[in-house]
């Protein structure tokens, strides 16, 4: 090392004491958190070029949190910040997260690699960049965001995209395993059934009206929740015009609302039966006032709204949607579905509508101040029925039953509050505070690690 300048042996040595810095054992990390309450940091890592951290904790750990770096601006693909604010984020320690078991998966702390993965959300420089940084942001409401293949740079860094597909897969399961293995799947024969029905239509040997009427014959013989995929198919048929529209610029959200997706989704989210309505209210909601969901599914009881089982976000999918539009409407469903997970003590099921791509959510609690939300299914929906066969194959109807299933299952059959240790009261962010991070500027190029399109 002889004759080497000064000045890179003294970035050694501050990169050598920041690598010390962040071995401190967690109890130590997490008593310095207590009193985080400072300013947003600028820091030189982006999210392309995050160290990754492979988990090996065998043991539950304490929180734990990244050690502040040396201020510096923070750079993206799509521009450089430059603004600072104060931020609103900490760790809530005051319900003493140690004495509540973390939660695991294969030796790995997951809660613990939470926490870090929020403190290292909370240095990104405000305003932050929406669309590259909306994962960040539900970190920062307390929310883990899960869907295969989209997972932000900066979340591979903690996590690893091998564990968070295992812990996709493992929440995935957690809802799998309150459905009965006596509920039959969609056989080749089901789908061969319906699939005759469909070309019946396409080679004029029957009319749409008549279809429904023998694909809701079909439903009636089938198990109650298969039924309904297929009788929601059937109320399309009468709904979607006999050829694409093209002029879709004209196609407002009510249009889309009530030609295109009502009839399938009251048909598998809603039972009048069972006192379970699909609105379109467009109306504050109780457990956020500052959001006003575009779709609610609540229970009835008597002549009133009951509890809240999911919630619906709609854009028409022309012009004027941009990704930074897609975005908030995530930060909505979000912050919606975790205030009424908290509130109901079950899983929440929410539903994003971009044109006629239909992707379906569930949010679950699964430590104090910690949600996943995961993705369980999308489809494209058909935009006349000279697509209706091509929307009706196996893979779909499959990923619609497993939706209906998860819904009945997991967000609607929970006759009493779950038993655990959490704490029933939550101070994270709201709506307005996480957007009041977010850049408002809109730009069509930026990268969004969610998949909208």
């Amino acid at each position: 090392m002889k004759g080497m300048p000064d000045p890179w042996i003294e970035s050694a040595t501050s990169r050598l004491a920041d690598e010390r810095l962040t071995m401190k054992n967690s109890e130590e990390v997490l008593a310095s958190a207590e009193n985080f309450h400072k300013p947003a940091i600028k820091d030189t890592t982006t999210s392309s070029s995050a160290t990754k951290e492979t988990p090996t904790s065998e043991t539950p750990t304490s929180v734990t949190s990244e050690a502040p770096t040396s201020a510096t601006s923070e750079t993206s693909t799509s521009g450089t910040v430059t603004t600072t604010t104060s931020s609103a984020f900490t760790i809530d320690s005051s319900n003493n997260e140690l004495d509540l078991k973390h939660y695991m998966l294969g030796g790995s702390d997951i809660t613990a690699l939470f926490r870090q993965y929020q403190n290292r959300a909370d240095k990104i420089l405000r305003p932050i960049i929406l669309e590259t940084y909306v994962q960040e942001l539900l970190a920062l409401g307390d929310v883990l965001f899960l869907a295969k293949n989209q997972h932000s740079n900066i979340k591979t860094s903690f996590f690893s995209e091998e564990l968070l597909d295992k812990l996709l897969d493992n929440q995935n399961q957690v809802l799998l395993n309150k459905i009965l293995d006596t509920y039959p799947d969609f056989t080749t024969e089901d789908y061969m059934a319906v699939l005759k029905v469909l070309t019946s239509i396409d080679q004029n040997i029957i009319t749409p009206k008549q279809a429904k009427l023998e694909l809701l014959t079909l439903a009636a013989g089938m198990d109650s929740l298969k039924g309904n995929v297929i009788e929601g198919i059937g109320d399309l048929l009468t709904k979607l015009p006999l050829d694409s529209i093209v002029e879709k610029d004209k196609i407002g959200e009510v249009d889309i609302q009530t030609r295109y997706y009502e009839p399938l989704l009251s048909a598998i989210l809603a039972d009048t039966t069972k006192k379970v309505i699909l609105r379109w209210p467009n109306k504050m909601d109780e457990t956020a006032p500052e959001i006003r969901p575009d779709a609610i599914i609540s229970t009835l009881i008597q002549l009133k709204f009951g509890r809240h089982l999911g919630y619906g976000e709609v854009k028409p999918g022309d012009n004027s949607t941009t990704t930074q539009s897609l975005c908030v409407d995530t930060l909505k469903l979000t912050v919606l579905s975790r205030n009424t997970c908290l509130k109901n003590e079950h899983p929440i099921l929410a539903f994003q509508i971009n044109g006629f791509q239909l992707i379906f959510y569930v949010t679950q609690r699964i430590h104090h101040r910690f949600y996943t939300m995961i993705e369980i299914g999308r489809v494209k929906v058909p935009d006349s029925l000279l697509s209706i066969q091509s929307f009706a194959t196996l893979k779909n109807l499959q990923i619609l039953l497993r939706v209906t299933q998860i819904f009945w299952h997991c967000c609607h059959s929970v006759p009493f509050p779950n038993d655990s240790p959490l704490l029933s009261h939550s101070s994270s962010l709201g709506i307005d505070t996480l957007l009041n991070m977010a850049n408002s500027s809109n730009f069509k190029y930026r990268n969004c690690p969610i998949q909208y399109y």
